[in-house]
């Protein structure tokens, strides 16, 4: 098998500084040139033996004329060839370099890149074209261990098709805004996302390009990493399609939204109390999303759901305003009453959901399943108390807070899940506390480059309305697969 040039090609490029006679310097070019040579070939070998199924004895064998070693018949994991590849290729560079040294050489090491995932060399710059199909490696220096100190690193990918990066371990230490450590993501031209903590994220460029920076102070205690790229080739989706879009309103700031400005929020109607008793978000022409403890020990057939409303107290605000009867709850199978987890349930409506500029599905985060939108700002919709025992309002309310990190939350809340997001604004977070009002309404984050409100989380719980603890909503990526099982025939637009 052989492994691309632009993948895996192990060069070392030397240049001679005239310090010495030249008869010497050529001798040691020559002897240094043949060790490179030998060298290059064995590790050539290994590197074609980490890609080559079932050929362990082989690695094996190839591995002892390197560096013999009694571990290394442990060796059977490919990353861990290719890790033990690079280390061994910087090994040989150091001997090299200080030889040349001594006889008043300069040896410059242009790339020594075992890792099928881009180009490693001195200034840590990263290429790669993305082939579709083929999966490609982000990680830190010292993977599988933390790097630690000053690191400036930086990958661009460029690809037929767009770019999708996802990352599944991730350590990096956590700042406000992630001001000294970070790996910042750039999706186009203008708009980029910075990560740190240890919440998993994954990003989709909106062009074929994605640039990736790791930017680290030097007193880091360390980061570590791994991510996979990998081209997204995308024939079935229709771009062209609508979701999660708002309606222009006069109304800026202020916590009062505008008539209709989301046309995807929804409320739970309580026919014999007539009054709006949870919040929900339309996903489809037959389908609200809101929370489990909204609908549970409840009867469908009980339970309106509002559409296209504004002043609950008047009809004259809107024509848009509809009320349906529910038809179905489908509660999620693992709802904890106790804890809240899995705090999520699909209402099916008796008839049809008819879309206009005022009513409308909002985007589900189909191409962010597994983002954390720690450092984010969302945007959170209800008819509940803008205070602690306040009087309710009379029209929509929106506020704007923060996501934060799963690590910072689960200072407040032990026995948090990774199905559930956290948000904070002080005096500024939905009022749950009662497990009415706002609960089971969205959790809207703006796509900064398409505009679109994705709906990334449900107003679950709270210590109390607007207090120094965050509040706790389900986070909606984690059952992005049961809401597709819920509602079946079900079309959803996936551009976000």
């Amino acid at each position: 098998m052989r492994i691309p040039e632009s993948a895996c090609s192990i060069l070392m490029k030397m240049t001679v500084a005239r310090s010495m006679k030249a008869r010497v310097q050529a001798h040691m070019y020559a002897r240094v040139a043949y060790f490179i040579q030998v060298r290059s070939t064995l590790l050539r070998a290994l590197l074609e033996a980490c890609h080559k199924p079932g050929a362990r004895r082989e690695r094996i064998a190839i591995y002892n004329k390197i560096a013999p070693s009694p571990h290394v018949q442990f060796i059977s994991v490919k990353t861990r060839c290719h890790v033990l590849l690079r280390e061994q290729c910087l090994r040989d560079f150091r001997i090299l370099q200080n030889a040349f040294y001594l006889v008043g050489l300069t040896l410059t090491l242009s790339l020594c890149f075992v890792m099928p995932n881009g180009l490693f060399n001195r200034d840590c710059s990263f290429y790669q074209r993305l082939k579709s199909g083929n999966i490609y490696y982000v990680y830190n220096a010292d993977y599988p261990n933390a790097s630690n100190g000053r690191q400036y690193c930086k990958w661009k990918a460029e690809s037929d098709y767009r770019v999708k990066l996802s990352c599944n371990i991730f350590e990096i230490p956590w700042h406000v805004k992630c001001a000294f450590d970070s790996l910042t993501v750039k999706v186009d031209e203008s708009v980029a996302f910075s990560y740190c903590g240890n919440d998993t994220f994954s990003v989709e460029s909106t062009g074929k390009t994605m640039t990736i920076v790791l930017s680290t102070a030097f007193w880091s205690s360390g980061v570590k990493f791994l991510c996979e790229l990998q081209a997204l080739e995308e024939v079935e989706k229709d771009y062209n399609c609508r979701c999660g879009w708002k309606k222009p309103t006069k109304i800026v700031g202020g916590v009062e939204t505008g008539v209709n400005e989301y046309p995807m929020m929804a409320g739970l109607v309580d026919p014999f109390r007539r009054e709006v008793y949870c919040g929900a978000s339309v996903i489809s022409q037959r389908h609200v999303l809101t929370a489990a403890h909204c609908v549970i020990n409840r009867d469908a057939n009980k339970v309106g759901v509002l559409v296209g409303d504004h002043d609950l107290t008047t009809g004259a605000d809107t024509n848009a305003s509809r009320l349906y009867v529910a038809d179905e709850f489908n509660i999620h199978p693992l709802y904890n009453d106790t804890s809240l987890e899995n705090d999520i349930a699909v209402v099916t409506v008796n008839g049809i959901i008819n879309f206009s500029e005022e009513v409308g599905p909002a985007c589900l985060p189909f191409q962010h399943q597994s983002d954390s939108f720690a450092g984010n700002y969302v945007d959170l919709l209800g008819w509940g108390t803008t205070e602690f025992g306040g009087m309710r309002p009379d029209t929509l309310q929106k506020v704007m807070v923060s996501v934060i990190s799963y690590q910072d939350c689960h200072r407040s809340y032990p026995n948090l899940s990774y199905g559930q997001l956290c948000t904070y604004g002080r005096n500024k977070d939905a009022c749950q506390v009662t497990l009415l009002f706002d609960s089971g309404g969205p959790v809207l984050w703006q796509n900064p480059t398409t505009k679109r409100e994705v709906l990334v989380g449900i107003i679950s719980y709270g210590l109390a309305c607007g207090d120094d603890d965050p509040a706790v909503n389900t986070r909606v990526g984690t059952y992005i697969d049961w809401i597709l099982d819920a509602t079946p025939g079900a079309y959803y637009c996936k551009a976000e």
